[in-house]
């Protein structure tokens, strides 16, 4: 990774899996640009591939946090969500035009949804199943149960350079 003077940025990029890759923003400037160039070889096909970017990061004094406790509404706390790999408790903020923000909470319940832009959102929470991060709502047959879920009941404003503190969604 690179901006625009063609610095390269040691530690911009890091390799989560063979095909997931996460951009670092502790080195990158507020509406700073910057290019990604990644090069893929199969060695079991002997093809080849490059992917090259060009982005330009947000501004960052526009940006807002939400902090919060998940809590469930069921005797004996939280489900067993396993964050080392397994089951996961998410939570989702979404926007009125339907950007979401995603992030885990921890295994006692808090969570933190960092760097988001300034509006009004929804929080939802869920437990993940599987390795899919999107929500499944059961079956009727064969019969499977729905994942636990929450909303949160008023919509949360964000404002710039601010931390929406003291949410408490509840887990059904």
């Amino acid at each position: 990774m690179q901006d625009s003077t063609g610095a390269l940025i040691p530690d911009g990029i890091i390799r989560q899996s063979a095909t997931v890759f996460k951009v670092s923003l502790a080195d990158l400037e507020s509406l700073g640009w910057y290019g990604v160039e990644l090069k893929y070889y199969d060695t079991t096909s002997q093809k080849d591939s490059i992917v090259v970017r060009h982005f330009r990061m947000v501004d960052f004094s526009n940006l807002g946090d939400i902090e919060g406790e998940v809590v469930s509404a069921r005797r004996g706390g939280l489900p067993s969500a396993d964050t080392s790999g397994g089951r996961k408790i998410i939570v989702v903020a979404t926007r009125a035009d339907g950007k979401r923000f995603l992030t885990f909470a921890s295994a006692d319940g808090e969570f933190h949804v960092g760097g988001i832009p300034a509006g009004t959102y929804t929080l939802t929470v869920y437990i993940q199943r599987g390795g899919n991060m999107n929500y499944f709502s059961g079956k009727s047959y064969p019969f499977m149960f729905a994942e636990p879920f929450g909303v949160y009941k008023d919509p949360i404003k964000v404002r710039a350079r601010w931390t929406s503190e003291g949410v408490e969604i509840r887990l059904f």
